[in-house]
This record gives structure tokens, C-alpha cells and sequence, in this order.
């Protein structure tokens, strides 16, 4: 999949890029993207003002303001969304 990634504290290091799709787990869907905005704190973290990159990993994926489709609902969990519904993330990745 294509993400836009920093490394967090150094301007000048955003680029699009192919990274691995995350592994699915319970109670996750799968969504497609359709719609992905920026927001200021994505700003800032490009400017090189903020942010850390997850334990383990030298670059952060920005984006969590995006509006999908989901593709996949393959968990056995009692969410209320169903395929072809649209999701709004809410999860700061």
C-alpha cells in the first residue's frame, strides 16, 4: 500500500512510499481508501515539530484524517459496519 511517512524531528524526510500492509486482527476491518486529508499536527510533525516514529521503526505514517470503504469485515466481532459501508478513521496511526 502507498503511505506518506517521515522521520519524526527531521525536516525535510516526508515521502510517499510502498510499505506492508498491516496484519489483520480480531475485530479489525479491512478499508479502502477514499478520501485522506491533512491536518495541522501533520504539519507540524513534516516540519520536523513533532512526533516519534512507533517503538522498533525509524519513519511514522502519517494520516488519520480519511474517509473509506470497507472491503473486508472478516472478524467475528459485534461491530455494527458492514462491506460497502463508509468508515471514517478515527485511529491516529
Amino acid at each position: 500500500m502507498k503511505a506518506i511517512t517521515v522521520e519524526p524531528k527531521q525536516p525535510g524526510t516526508a515521502r510517499l512510499e510502498d510499505i506492508a500492509e498491516p496484519d489483520a486482527r480480531e475485530g479489525s476491518v479491512l478499508v479502502e481508501a477514499i478520501a485522506v486529508g491533512v491536518c495541522g499536527t501533520d504539519v507540524e510533525i513534516v516540519e520536523g515539530n513533532y512526533g516519534w516514529a512507533p517503538r522498533g521503526k525509524t519513519r511514522l505514517v502519517l494520516g488519520h484524517e480519511s474517509l473509506g470503504r470497507v472491503v473486508d469485515r472478516s472478524c467475528t466481532c459485534t461491530l455494527r459496519i458492514m462491506e460497502t459501508d463508509l468508515s471514517r478513521d478515527t485511529n491516529t496511526a
